[in-house]
């Protein structure tokens, strides 16, 4: 067996190092989005099968101011009435006010079931604030055919449009915000018309 050739092993090891050393040196030179682009190259090849990881979207820059929040409570409480039975809260709800003009109530078609179906004795709805004395708004006629309870992740076929018995107090009204839908990664605040411990109506 020949012996080793230790002298060889040791400049090998400095040639190494050298090359290390200078390939660090010049990463340090690269800017901030080259570097996040070679880790990310590296991520990918070091992932199993070689599969290239995909590089995530930057957060969107929301340019839109965002609008004032409600005044008034936003969200109350539903209720509904059953033939031949008492009221009882059923859900959530919110007045909205259209580009019409018309004033309508919101709620869920899960929190009453089809409407459509002849089975359904659903008669009349009410909108109140949790903890309160008597109702803010009550209904008896649909505004428009209504939706069915949502059986998946799509939302827009799980509605109620109700139209009040009566004005209602402006205060207590929404208007549609004119951009239309919240843009991608815009923070959103939620109305909750069950209440908080205090009764409060909370915002999430």
């Amino acid at each position: 067996m020949r012996p080793l050739n230790t002298l060889f092993i040791a400049r090998a090891l400095i040639a190494v190092l050298a090359v290390v050393a200078l390939g660090l040196a010049g990463l340090s030179f690269l800017p901030a989005p080259a570097l996040r682009s070679l880790v990310w190259m590296w991520h990918g090849l070091a992932t199993p099968h070689g599969r290239v990881a995909v590089r995530p979207d930057p957060p969107p820059t929301i340019l839109a101011p965002r609008g004032p929040l409600p005044t008034g409570p936003g969200g109350v409480l539903e209720w509904a009435q059953n033939a031949g039975a008492p009221y009882q809260p059923r859900g959530c709800g919110f007045f909205l006010r259209l580009s019409n003009g018309a004033v309508i109530g919101v709620t869920t078609a899960h929190s009453v079931g089809d409407l459509g179906d002849p089975a359904n004795t659903v008669e009349r709805f009410a909108f109140g604030i949790v903890n309160s004395e008597g109702y803010l708004a009550t209904f008896d006629t649909l505004y428009g055919p209504p939706g069915v309870p949502r059986t998946g992740d799509d939302l827009t076929v799980d509605f109620v449009l109700l139209r009040p018995d009566s004005p209602v107090d402006a205060s207590l009204v929404l208007t549609p915000d004119p951009r239309g839908a919240p843009q991608p990664g815009e923070r959103v605040s939620l109305f909750s018309g069950l209440g908080d411990s205090t009764g409060a109506p909370p915002v999430l």
